[in-house]
């Protein structure tokens, strides 16, 4: 019996010994998130002033000149970085539920011990 008990310490020792390393990755994560959401709000704040920019363009060059074809190159590479962003956004999002599952798996596991 006491073997069976000094091992399910030992277990213990060691799931604490990782519970602060994830609490740091998870922490880590949904900073980054966070700043990746606001990198997100901040290109779509500058797509509605362009594309009313690119709007104004159209009426007064009737869809020719260069500035209209620089500002919908502009405007289609910032929607496809937004694209990849929220892809990344996904990513990191999932990241961090797997890691507070993760921390609550310990965590359950820390108080049956």
């Amino acid at each position: 019996m006491g073997e069976k008990y000094r091992k399910q310490l030992y277990e213990l020792d060691k799931i604490k010994n990782i519970l602060p390393n994830h609490k740091k990755v998870l922490d880590d994560v949904s900073k980054e998130l966070e700043v990746k959401t606001k990198i997100i709000e901040e290109i779509k704040a500058q797509i509605d002033i362009q594309s009313y920019q690119l709007n104004e363009i159209k009426e007064k060059y009737s869809k020719k000149g260069t500035e209209y074809n620089e500002l919908a190159n502009r405007i289609v590479g910032e929607k496809e970085t937004i694209s990849e962003l929220r892809d990344e956004s996904e990513i990191l999002t999932a990241k961090c539920n797997q890691l507070r599952r993760t921390l609550q798996d310990i965590k359950d596991l820390a108080a049956v011990y």
